[in-house]
């Protein structure tokens, strides 16, 4: 072999190597670019909150990697729409399912997905209606594997990177039954939800004692009716985006919204998704 052969074999594995870097730096830059979507969401991060179209009645469905938690469980007759859901989802096992408080629109399907589902674990509110529905309920968890928490003092719940913090009311008794709610707040890196099932006045300003600031989105309390203290909480959280578990709302809460810049949605109407990955945000309509 002379020396022009010798040349051109090495010029010709240089030129191989080369292609290989190539190669692996398009595969890098392709990667990287699919673990983005169209809406700049990083894919392998993305949580998925589900707001469900119930009428005036609450159930919102996180999914996080292979866990799914439930916050309410709507009316009775929602139960179907609920349980499609979760088999869209390709859920077998609810994680948790929080129950805020007891009333028929919030509690009213939890005793079929009970029967329906593996329950892992339940977390309610202390308070005890003595509504027929509610004792059914109970009956169904006595007679489950599932882990009955009863909630008297605030509780945080860490899934990875997911962390809840389930806040009850600070008094024993309180002169409305809605105020004996679980408000629900959920951290997932820079996102912040804030789930204000139906608290009204008394419990709005033991929220806002908390100093909570800036959540991205809420879940107005109280399916959007007006109390003295709901543009205070509104000013005090900021959000981006609101869901509103009803038709309408109060004119005085629209127009703080509308001063806010939030965008607001009302579920009677369409359901709400909302994708995030720590950072960013994605909001679809489904009608």
């Amino acid at each position: 072999m002379n020396i022009i052969d010798i040349y051109k074999k090495k010029e010709n594995k240089s030129k191989m190597i080369l292609l290989f870097v190539m190669l692996a730096l398009l595969f890098i830059l392709f990667y990287f670019w699919e673990t983005k979507n169209k809406n700049n969401l990083e894919t392998d991060k993305i949580i998925d909150v589900y707001f469900l179209k119930l009428n005036e009645a609450d159930s919102n469905i996180i999914k996080y990697k292979n866990k799914l938690i439930i916050i309410d469980t709507g009316e009775e007759k929602h139960k179907n729409i609920i349980q499609t859901k979760l088999e869209q989802l390709k859920i077998s096992k609810i994680d948790y399912m929080i129950l805020s408080h007891p009333d028929k629109d919030h509690i009213g399907s939890a005793k079929y997905l009970i029967e329906k589902f593996e329950v892992e674990n339940i977390i309610q509110s202390h308070f005890k209606k003595g509504s027929n529905l509610q004792k059914e309920l109970d009956k169904v968890i006595a007679d489950s594997n599932v882990n009955n928490i009863i909630l008297n003092e605030t509780k945080e719940i860490t899934i990875d990177d997911l962390k809840f913090t389930l806040i009850p009311g600070n008094e024993e008794t309180y002169k409305e039954d809605n105020d004996y709610s679980l408000v629900a707040l959920m951290h997932y890196f820079n996102n912040n939800f804030f789930f204000g099932a139906d608290i009204e006045e008394t419990r709005i300003e033991e929220v806002l004692k908390l100093n909570l600031t800036n959540y991205d989105v809420v879940k107005i309390p109280h399916h959007g009716r007006y109390n003295p203290l709901s543009i205070s909480l509104l000013e005090l959280l900021k959000p981006k985006y609101a869901i509103i578990t009803a038709g309408s709302t109060d004119n005085r809460i629209l127009a703080k919204l509308g001063d806010l810049n939030t965008d607001f949605h009302f579920t009677k109407n369409y359901e709400v998704n909302i994708k995030c990955d720590g950072n960013n945000f994605v909001l679809e309509r489904v009608d």
